[in-house]
């Protein structure tokens, strides 16, 4: 299973690497703020394993 997290403030991509997600890439320009300028949007994915219960 897989879970996503996208992140464009730091605050925001402090607490996604702090629980595990990893960078997997980048969305330029993809955040618009109401001022007109565009940040971009980091793609963060964590990916959990199945324990094996025998």
């Amino acid at each position: 299973m897989i879970f996503c997290c996208t992140g464009f403030y730091e605050i925001h991509k402090y607490y996604c690497r702090r629980f595990g997600f990893q960078k997997y890439g980048t969305f330029p320009g993809n955040m618009k703020y109401a001022d007109g300028t565009y940040e971009n949007t980091d793609w963060m994915m964590l990916e959990l394993k199945k324990k094996n219960c025998e």
